[in-house]
């Protein structure tokens, strides 16, 4: 989950393009003001800021993410 104007979503980019290189996939929701069908979303997976990463299990990791944690995380909820 991410939103437009958020400075942390900017620093991951670069980290999903790295992983996105690799093969790994991750669904990105926009849930900024400017999208308000996503709006819902914030509180339906209990987003509390974006960057955040929610595994299909509910599992999450909320913030900037480094390439190695991202990947870990993403690995262990193939």
């Amino acid at each position: 989950f991410y939103q437009d104007t958020c400075s942390w979503r900017i620093k991951e980019q670069s980290i999903l393009q790295q992983l996105g290189a690799q093969g790994y996939r991750v669904k990105p929701m926009n849930i900024g003001a400017n999208h308000p069908d996503n709006q819902g979303l914030w509180q339906q997976y209990n987003i509390s800021g974006t960057p955040s990463f929610v595994a299909k299990n509910g599992d999450r990791l909320e913030g900037y993410q480094t390439l190695d944690a991202l990947k870990s995380f993403l690995d262990k909820h193939k």
